[in-house]
């Protein structure tokens, strides 16, 4: 299932990171604009709508152990931890899932689908990679 991350190299790592954003990538291009919402996320993923809570549904994601939470819909991975350490483990950021930053509203013209796009973009650029 999960691989251990702990016991990569670096560059394993940043590999697994780029794979998976390339996944998510192809999943938010294929959901409509009305179908992410990141205004619902907290703590906790209360909707489905939110990027991660699309993560259990997709079959890259779901081969990796990614299941949703029973109590609030939530990505999750047995032994990885909250929503946020989900995202850490899959992307190495954690806080790709999080509701829109005051940056991010300024660019209203953007749905919340775009912003994630925007947001997973520019992780991999982060990392060295094309998007």
């Amino acid at each position: 299932m999960a691989p251990d991350i702990e016991t990569m190299t670096d560059h394993e790592r940043e590999a697994f990171w780029i794979t998976n954003l390339r996944a998510a990538l192809a999943m938010m291009m294929l959901k409509a604009e009305r179908e992410v919402s990141l205004s619902t996320w907290g703590n906790d993923c209360g909707t489905l709508a939110c990027f991660g809570g699309w993560l259990p549904y997709d079959e890259h994601f779901k081969a990796l152990g990614v299941t949703t939470h029973p109590f609030n819909n939530a990505p999750h991975i047995d032994g990885v931890g909250r929503a946020f350490d989900v995202a850490d483990y899959l992307f190495g950021d954690f806080d790709i899932f999080d509701h829109r930053t005051a940056r991010e509203h300024e660019l209203d013209w953007l749905s919340d689908r775009d912003i994630v796009i925007r947001r997973i973009t520019n992780r991999m650029r982060q990392l060295g990679a094309e998007a």
